[in-house]
This record gives C-alpha cells, structure tokens and sequence, in this order.
C-alpha cells in the first residue's frame, strides 16, 4: 500500500515536473475567473432626489435577458456583483417588477473595464408618480 502511494506521487511529480505550463495553469485558473468578473453600482434618482427603495434590475442588452434585480437602499443606491463581460443596462421599474420607469446608458463590461460606478438612473416624476413612489 504504502509503495503504490509512494508510486502515484512520484509519477505526480515527474508529470508536473516535466510539463511546467500544466502546472501553472492548474494554479492559475481559479485567478483567471476571478478576473472575469464585474460590477455595476450607482444611483437611481427622480429630479436628481434619490429613488429609494426601488426595485431594480439588469439587463443584459446583447440578449435582452434579465441578468439580476435588487433593491436600492434608503440613498438610492444599487449594485450588481460577478457579472460576466458584455452590455447592460440598469432599469427602474414599479412595484409591480414590471413597469419600466427608467433606462440607464448601455454600460459595457469587457476585460480590463470590468468596473463600473457611478451610474445614473433618471426616472421622472410623472412616471415615479403615476407608480406610487413619490
């Protein structure tokens, strides 16, 4: 028993030993996924005043999917963690999840930009209103 161990561990070794670019990309995958991850935050406002407790989503503008929804917080904030690369959009919507009351600008998370803050979502009055939540 003991041998076999012994012998499976030092074929183990030869192998990586003889094969460096394995080894290393073995290590480095979990950093590289890491590393392919982004964020959204901002603020969504009605006349420049925040928007608070509003629910919140994104989508996902390459296939008009809905990539994640929250709620923003009592100054209006939001964020979205561990998105993947590509083109989003941040959307207000009523308390029904439903109606569309604001539209951020197209936002695109690619490597080496996988960030972003300080995004702005306007709803206006009349439809902040019309939804109960002002």
């Amino acid at each position: 028993m003991i041998k076999r161990s012994l012998s499976v561990l030092l074929t183990a070794a030869m192998v990586l030993s003889a094969n460096p670019l394995f080894a290393a990309a073995a290590v480095a995958a979990p950093v590289k996924a890491k590393q392919n991850t982004g964020a959204i935050s901002g603020t969504a406002v009605v006349e420049g005043k925040p928007l608070a407790a509003t629910n919140v989503r994104l989508r996902n503008v390459d296939t008009g999917q809905i990539a994640a929804t929250t709620a923003t917080n009592a100054q209006g904030e939001f964020k979205f963690n561990t998105l993947p690369p590509g083109n989003y959009v941040v959307e207000t919507v009523g308390p029904d999840r439903v109606t569309l009351l604001g539209t951020s600008p197209r936002i695109a998370l690619v490597s080496g930009a996988m960030v972003a803050t300080g995004v702005t979502v306007s709803t206006s009055a009349a439809a902040a209103a019309a939804a109960g939540l002002t």
